[in-house]
C-alpha cells in the first residue's frame, strides 16, 4: 500500500497519486468479495381514481320543462367531479349505454363494465359514480359484484311532463 522504496525515486504527487490509486482498487475489490446487495426504493404517490359513468342511453333524452335528463345529469356531474378534484382525487368519465361510447338504443350497464374493466386496470379505482335513470336491460347483474367497488347512483328528482301512454278517465264500479 505505500511506496517506502522505488526504482526511480518516486516524490511528491507522484507518490501519493500511487498510493491513491492502489487503495481505490484494493477497496473496489474488498466490496466485490463482499458481494452487496443494491436496492433501489422509489415510492410513488398515486391519486386514487373515481369513475364517472354517464348514461347516454335515448331514455336520458327525455325532458321535463324544455330540460332533458342528460342536462340535468350533466350539471350534478360537473358540481360532483370539481368538489371531488379538490379532495385530491381524479375523475375519469365515460358514457355508456349498450358498452362504452356505443350503441344509445338501450343501457346495458354489465356490457359496459366489463368493456371498462377491459380497458383499464381498475385495482387502482376507489370507486364508480353512476349517473342514471336507471332503466337497463342486462340480464344478469353478478358482474357488478364480482367488480369489488363501490358503485354510487345519482338520481335526481325528475318527473316528466311528456308520456307515451296516459289514462285520460276511468269508469269502474263504485259498489263492487
Amino acid at each position: 500500500l505505500f511506496y517506502q522504496k522505488s526504482e526511480p525515486q518516486l516524490f511528491g504527487w507522484r507518490k501519493y497519486l500511487l498510493i491513491f490509486l492502489r487503495s481505490i482498487a484494493l477497496v473496489f475489490l474488498v466490496i466485490l468479495l463482499l458481494n452487496p446487495i443494491l436496492y433501489f426504493i422509489q415510492h410513488l404517490k398515486e391519486r386514487p381514481k373515481i369513475i364517472f359513468l354517464e348514461d347516454i342511453s335515448d331514455s336520458m333524452k327525455q325532458k321535463n320543462k324544455q330540460v332533458s335528463k342528460t342536462q340535468i345529469f350533466k350539471q350534478i356531474s360537473t358540481q360532483l367531479a370539481e368538489n371531488i378534484a379538490t379532495k385530491n382525487y381524479e375523475v375519469i368519465h365515460y358514457k355508456f349505454a349498450d358498452g362504452l361510447d356505443k350503441n344509445s338504443n338501450s343501457t346495458n350497464l354489465s356490457n359496459s363494465l366489463l368493456e371498462l374493466s377491459q380497458k383499464s386496470d381498475l385495482s387502482k379505482i376507489s370507486s364508480i359514480f353512476l349517473f342514471s335513470d336507471g332503466w337497463f336491460k342486462d340480464d344478469d347483474f353478478s358482474l357488478i359484484s364480482a367488480l369489488k367497488i363501490p358503485i354510487f347512483t345519482v338520481n335526481p328528482d325528475f318527473k316528466s311532463d311528456y308520456f307515451d301512454l296516459m289514462i285520460g278517465g276511468l269508469d269502474y264500479n263504485k259498489t263492487a
